[in-house]
């Protein structure tokens, strides 16, 4: 028998497995075959699978974390741009989110912190390392290592439009107003700024999949605010307010420094 045949019975037998059901050596399996052109992931998982997944060394000098088991949650197909093509591919396969959020006071990982500079952005704030290094080193050796940089869409500044987005290269990352909610009617998040930060992903075309609750070790607790990497343009010439969703899954805003939850995506 060819190494090809074995490759695709191989495949073909992991037809029926979950996200959540499948071993750490069939997802590097499944991504490889995906990644080398021979399969498309999204034909045998499916949006709304989830995974069980212990994270360790969570704390660090800035977050102080306990470790924990969370609930992983995929999120979209083929959506986000690698920041690097793998083999013909240009869009990662899929896209990971935690479907429970950690407990952390401040948008900036400093609940002191209010920043009045008009151009902080995404790309600026103190939390973004801890979620590209901590977060990451966090998760299981064979996620670790199968994770993939891309390519983020970002606001300059918080109150004008009219400027091409930013680029952020990220392993993790917040998710932005338009990727959760779609176009916006916010009134202090104007319309073209949905062009600026990327498209609605497919799970949360599902409106009650934007709640969130606080982690339990996998488990829901308490519905919980949680915010996103997106500036809010309430209050022209103020750069301290920032787009979150409230408990009920509807878009607004807070301060910086106010006490909400982190929900933090990841793409394999």
């Amino acid at each position: 028998m060819l190494e090809d045949e074995v490759i695709t019975i191989e495949l073909k037998s992991l037809t029926s497995l979950t996200f959540g059901e499948a071993t750490d050596e069939e997802i590097e399996l499944l991504l490889n075959a995906h990644y080398n052109g021979e399969i498309d992931l999204a034909n045998y998982w499916k949006v709304g699978d989830t995974r069980l997944v212990q994270l360790t060394n969570l704390s660090s000098s800035q977050v102080t974390y306990v470790d924990q088991k969370m609930t992983m949650v995929i999120i979209g197909f083929n959506h986000d741009d690698l920041k690097e093509k793998a083999g013909e591919r240009t869009k990662a396969a899929v896209t990971i989110q935690c479907r429970e959020t950690f407990q952390r006071k401040g948008f900036h990982g400093n609940n002191a912190l209010n920043n009045y500079d008009n151009d902080f952005n995404w790309l600026k704030v103190p939390m973004r390392q801890w979620y590209n290094q901590n977060f990451v080193n966090a998760m299981p050796e064979t996620f670790n290592k199968l994770i993939k940089t891309v390519n983020k869409k970002n606001l300059k500044y918080h109150t004008r439009t009219d400027e091409a987005p930013i680029i952020s290269e990220d392993k993790a990352f917040l998710l932005s107003v338009p990727e959760v909610i779609g176009v916006s009617s916010a009134s202090n998040y104007a319309g073209t700024e949905t062009l600026l930060e990327g498209e609605q992903y497919e799970y949360y075309k599902t409106s009650s999949n934007r709640v969130k609750y606080i982690n339990n070790n996998g488990n829901k607790t308490e519905t919980v605010e949680w915010w996103l990497r997106s500036p809010s343009s309430r209050f022209y010439g103020d750069g301290y307010n920032w787009m979150e969703i409230f408990t009920n899954g509807v878009i607004t805003y807070s301060e910086s420094h106010y006490s909400l939850a982190h929900s933090p995506a990841f793409c394999l």
